[in-house]
């Protein structure tokens, strides 16, 4: 009896299953919330309370929720990529079906390495961010390998048009379109504070008003006492054009925007390919170091940002030959911040090393070391508290440029430890490799033109100086596309060594079939980083405007432009364009003493919700206006406070306290406080983004302590209670209950955003505790 011959796809079928099997598991065990417990955000901002993944305990288990379905999601991509795959071969190199199918299967080879994610639990090693990026990096290569076996066709009439520079520059205005928009919302939404975007805006209007660049942030001081930034100054003439802070968040925008034509342009230069330059540009577009340099938290506007395009700019100027343009492009970097000094260095022995371009080479590292030297020995002494300083955060290893290589030079495992010493630097550098596919590392000395910042900002102290939501990549991130592109090149062309010696690479074809291949998995690995570290991380509601912002409006047409102001620290960024500006803040060199300048102004104005100073902090300046004979209340009204100094003020008492019985439709009756008072019910009902709450309170036994009201608000759903958030506010954010008296009767009307009311009031709960406001310690 004979045997019956083994069928062709066992083994290529098998492979499939358990690149299937292996996409599954890790996102089962990674993935493991309802919607998914991944953020970046809760990751590696340590103000989030969190280590370094969230729960804090996820790899204590070995467990896989909802795995049949992510065996659904990877088994149906998977399957049908593979037999799609096997069909594109048979019918266009005339294979035998079984042959085409077993060719095909290569294409899911990387996925088996995904297998990494639930195996690190049996070695003990704790659960990180890594596995996102193997992630990103598995299926990028997937795509590359199907784009090689695959080779579709990209040379007709169409594809030309979709792949020329006109449809990377459609792309660029789209994204500034589109982030100048998020950046304006945000910034209308009261999310952006002074620090950067107020500060500079403030400096810029200055300028375009013929009064140097001045800021008050720092009395005595101006921007340029702290960083050398002259690209201000051109930016202060346009600014008379539109004396509006938008102004410059949307040229943050464009200028990051019209970066990725740069990117294009230089890819297409090195690489002479339509196709692949134009995946590096929407890797560009989409990568999530690009979005976090414009949307970086809190900080808004920075000049920093212009330093991209330039550098970028004059690396395309570099390919063309174009020497004038070049050092005109260096020159514009440098007049962005005296950090564009070592990429300029950098970049000078990339041109040695690469093109042999001596001159060329040895004027941009002279350019580079004498700006540096220039702005921070010679230039900031002339200006108003500007003193000749090395950077602060360089200080562990030595006062001075000189000081610093020797002593990196004497201790080098000291220095490496230093730089590697934390997870999050780890993170910082995978952010900036893995979604261009490790491609970086295969041209190494244009990776130094990026390297040389990146080794300067995780020599430092401070966390915001190495995560990508604060923006500090920079001038880390030319460096790094232009070792992209150059790593492109030499894989593509094997004309360095180590590459020349691998004989696999010999197989791969002809130039194009690489580049274009790296291409396909250039898109795929952007694709999943923008959804990883963008779409997911991004905390969506600080671009939704709440009612109450819309207040800040009326808060400018009650103070006058010509007058001093003092600010807290979020409503400072929109009043830029004050005479005299100055922002409510404690003497960070003496901590707990109030701030000097805010009974010294004409006008205080402040934001009793301002996160960003706290609670706290703002009660106490509330209080000390309030109790001063100097000012007195102008307005009042959504936690918003307007003083004036001197004339006749509003009775806010008599705007709080109900004269008549109040019947609310919640009936609480509990005391609270000790006796202080009592919540007798309270009102809701649904208002604009969120819901509106009024709770009735009234004095028992008055008090000097200062209170504020914890709420938690939950709605009751199949018979259980479920919490839909908590507010911690001060009572009705106007009147302090050191103000109340025995027997007032207080509505503490509150706009409660983000939350909204339940199909069924009746099950709508607010429970409500009054703590007293406490001083932080230091």
């Amino acid at each position: 009896m004979t045997r019956a011959p083994r069928n062709g796809t066992f083994l290529p079928a098998c492979l499939v299953a358990l690149a299937v099997a292996s996409g599954a598991l890790s996102c089962a065990f990674y993935f493991r919330g309802a919607g998914g417990d991944f953020n970046l955000h809760n990751i590696i901002v340590p103000e989030a309370g969190m280590n370094e993944y969230y729960p804090p305990d996820a790899s204590a288990t070995l467990v896989f929720p909802r795995l049949g379905v992510w065996l659904g999601v990877w088994g149906v991509v998977v399957v049908l990529g593979w037999l799609l795959a096997g069909r594109v071969l048979t019918r266009r190199d005339g294979l035998a079906r079984n042959d085409a199918l077993a060719r095909a299967a290569r294409i899911f080879t990387p996925l088996i390495a995904l297998l990494l994610v639930p195996a690190h639990h049996f070695l003990g090693l704790p659960f990180t961010l890594a596995p996102a990026f193997l992630l990103i990096l598995c299926v990028g290569l997937s795509a590359a390998v199907a784009g090689h076996l695959l080779a579709p066709k990209l040379d007709g009439r169409l594809a030309r048009g979709l792949f020329s520079v006109w449809s990377v520059w459609g792309l660029a205005v789209a994204y500034s379109v589109a982030f100048s928009i998020l950046m304006c919302l945000s910034y209308w939404a009261l999310n952006l504070g002074y620090l950067d975007s107020g500060t500079f805006a403030e400096t810029v209007f200055q300028l375009s008003q013929g009064n140097g660049p001045l800021s008050n942030f720092q009395p005595g001081s101006t921007v340029l006492s702290v960083h050398w930034t002259l690209i201000l100054v051109p930016i202060g003439y346009l600014y008379k054009l539109w004396p509006h802070h938008e102004l410059l968040l949307v040229l943050q925008s464009v200028s990051l925007g019209v970066g990725g034509v740069a990117v294009y342009l230089l890819a297409k230069s090195v690489l002479r390919d339509r196709f692949v330059a134009w995946a590096f540009a929407v890797a560009y577009f989409l990568a999530a170091t690009t979005a976090y340099v414009n949307l970086p938290t809190t900080y808004g506007f920075r000049p920093l940002t212009f330093l991209m395009p330039a550098l970028l700019f004059a690396m395309v100027c570099l390919e063309r030959g174009r020497a004038v343009w070049y050092f005109v492009c260096l020159l514009l970097a440098l007049l962005c911040k005296e950090e564009a000094a070592p990429a300029v260095v950098m970049l000078g022995v990339f041109v040695a090393a690469r093109h042999r371009r001596w001159v060329v080479a040895g004027a941009t590292v002279a350019l580079g070391i004498g700006w540096f030297v220039l702005a921070t020995q010679a230039m900031k002494p002339l200006v108003p508290a500007g003193q000749a300083a090395f950077p602060t955060h360089l200080s562990k290893f030595g006062l001075s440029a000189g000081e610093v290589l020797r002593n990196v030079a004497a201790d080098p495992l000291r220095w490496l430890a230093i730089v590697f010493d934390q997870p999050v630097k780890v993170f910082f550098l995978l952010h900036l490799l893995v979604p261009l596919l490790l491609l970086p590392v295969l041209s190494p000395w244009a990776l130094l033109v990026g390297m040389a910042n990146f080794v300067i900002l995780t020599m430092t102290g401070w966390y915001g100086k190495y995560i990508i939501l604060i923006g500090p990549q920079a001038p880390v991130m030319p460096g790094v596309y232009l070792a992209a592109v150059f790593g492109l090149k030499n894989l593509a062309d094997r004309d360095v060594w180590p590459l020349r010696r691998m004989r696999v690479l010999a197989r791969l074809g002809d130039r194009t079939r690489v580049v274009r291949a790296a291409g396909w998995g250039l898109l795929v690995a952007a694709l999943l980083t923008h959804y990883l570290f963008f779409l997911r991380t991004m905390p969506w509601e600080r671009f939704v405007v709440p009612a109450r912002a819309r207040t800040v409006r009326e808060l400018r047409q009650k103070i006058p432009r010509d007058t001093s102001l003092c600010a807290s620290y979020r409503l400072a960024s929109h009043f830029t364009d004050q005479q005299e500006l100055w922002v409510a803040r404690d003497e960070p060199e003496q901590p707990g003493v109030t701030c000097r300048t805010l009974l010294q102004t004409e006008y205080v104005v402040l934001d009793l919700y301002d996160s960003w100073v706290g609670l706290p902090t703002i009660a106490r300046y509330r209080n000390d206006l309030l109790r001063s004979r100097r000012y007195a209340p102008i307005f009042a009204r959504d936690g918003f406070l307007v003083f004036r100094r001197g004339g006749e003020g509003l009775n806010l008492r008599e705007r709080y306290v109900l004269r008549e019985p109040c019947e609310p439709k919640r009936r609480y009756g509990e005391a609270l406080a000790d006796g202080f008072a009592t919540l007798l019910g309270y009102d809701v009902a649904p208002a604009e983004a969120g819901l509106a709450l009024a709770l009735y309170w009234r004095c028992e036994a008055p008090r000097d302590a200062d209170y504020a009201v914890q709420l938690t608000l939950r709605a009751v759903k199949d018979g259980k209670p479920q919490q839909l958030g908590w507010r911690y506010a001060p009572c009705d954010g106007v009147v302090p209950t050191w103000q109340w008296k025995t027997g007032d009767v207080m509505a503490d009307r509150l706009l409660i955003p983000g939350i909204a009311l339940p199909d069924k009031p009746g099950r709508f709960i607010a429970d409500a505790v009054l703590d007293p406001i406490r001083e932080p310690k230091y």
